[in-house]
């Protein structure tokens, strides 16, 4: 079929393919479906018998321009030059969305905390809380713990208060540790007297410190222990106390010779056998001191010394005293020999102590002779009438014999 040109033109409109069609186009299609064509002057106007083949000549050239558009693309017109632009005002947003999802946060982390802590106070994790033992029994504590969970450890300590009342806990009570944790118990055990007998007092003074008593006091008694040992303890050992319980230690202190200088032979006997001692009474001569008198002891006064031993007791004697008293018991009957002649005391006047061991005496004698009688009949002893006054001396020695006799005394 032969296609009309029509008149002033020679090229049929470009029509793309709607995939290709950019904005613009679908802008420009749609302007030229709401608008009459313009007709080229001298044209004519299409019938129904030329439209069917003037729309599928028009439509086989379209596709072909199409095709040749995607291969030859339009140059890009020129950018416009940019230019300033006015500030842009934002209208202040609200802030009632922010408020309300915070709320919403705080209401669930609240809510999360809340059964946190119910859950927790519920015992539900966290551990369980540890009871409250002190001041309960032993026993008592124990089992209130095991009703927990917990495991009891036991550990005794002096106390003054009642045998098996549990004196702390460890944790305490009151917090809280996992089920199955081992609970550290203190409990009371009564402080007892300590066996201190045959200890040093140091020794049985830190005894009785370990066991917590804090009033100790000592006595002492004379002993052969050796000073400083502990005799007895009161109350005695095995006993229990409080802690501020008087304790009494009895401490041994040695035996020690008595002063008995100046007492009585009696008094001075006395003090040393109250020792324990055994007395051996021995004169000591002097003049210093009144005879009878104790001078003092050998070992001397002082001297630590077991009970039982011998201790020489010293009694002062007159060694003037005694020569006098022995001479006047000799003199009385003796016969006193000088060159003159021979005298037979019948009294004894005085007797005086020169020292040395020497003494005088002045005696009352009757001169004597002795004759012999004729013919065998023996001898015949003549006395004077009168008497005389003899002096003499006698020294003696230190067994009480006389050495030296001045008349020389004979019997």
């Amino acid at each position: 079929m032969a296609v009309r040109e029509a008149a002033g033109t020679s090229e049929l409109p470009v029509v793309r393919d709607k995939a290709e069609a950019g904005p613009a186009d679908e802008v420009a299609e749609d302007a030229g479906r709401h608008s009459p064509r313009k007709q080229a002057a001298g044209s004519v106007p299409a019938t129904d018998e030329t439209a069917p083949h003037e729309a599928s000549d028009s439509a086989a050239a379209a596709s072909k321009t199409a095709k040749s558009a995607k291969k030859e693309k339009a140059p890009k017109p020129p950018k416009a030059p940019k230019t300033a632009r006015a500030p842009k005002f934002h209208a202040p947003r609200s802030k009632k969305p922010f408020i309300i999802a915070a709320a919403v946060v705080v209401a669930v982390l609240l809510g999360g905390v809340g059964v946190a802590a119910g859950t927790y106070a519920a015992e539900m994790w966290g551990g369980k809380t540890i009871p409250e033992v002190v001041g309960l029994t032993k026993d008592e504590a124990i089992a209130k713990l095991g009703e927990k969970g917990f495991v009891a450890e036991v550990a005794e300590v002096k106390s003054d208060e009642a045998a098996g009342t549990v004196l702390s806990a460890s944790p305490n009570g009151g917090t809280r540790a996992d089920e199955g944790s081992t609970i550290a118990l203190e409990v009371a055990t009564p402080r007892v007297i300590p066996a201190v007998a045959g200890l040093s007092q140091q020794e049985a003074t830190d005894a009785l410190t370990a066991e917590g008593f804090t009033a100790v006091e000592m006595t002492q008694q004379k002993s052969n222990e050796a000073a400083g040992t502990v005799l007895a303890v009161s109350p005695e050992a095995g006993t229990q106390a409080l802690s501020g319980d008087t304790v009494t230690l009895t401490v041994a202190v040695p035996f020690t010779v008595p002063e008995v200088a100046g007492l009585g032979r009696d008094d001075a006997v006395a003090a040393l056998e109250a020792e324990g001692y055994s007395v051996n009474a021995q004169r000591y001569y002097t003049e210093d001191v009144a005879e009878g008198t104790a001078v003092g002891t050998d070992p001397e006064a002082g001297t630590e010394l077991n009970s039982g031993s011998e201790v020489t007791l010293l009694i002062a004697k007159s060694r003037a005293n005694e020569l006098v008293e022995l001479t006047k018991s000799i003199l009385p009957g003796a016969i006193l020999k000088t060159d003159e002649a021979s005298y037979k005391v019948e009294s004894v006047e005085s007797v005086s102590y020169r020292g040395d061991n020497e003494v005088s005496y002045k005696v009352v004698a009757r001169q004597f002779e002795v004759v012999d009688l004729p013919f065998g009949l023996g001898q015949k002893t003549y006395y004077d009438k009168e008497t005389s006054v003899v002096e003499g001396g006698i020294v003696w020695d230190d067994n009480n014999k006389v050495s030296y006799a001045n008349p020389a005394i004979t019997y």
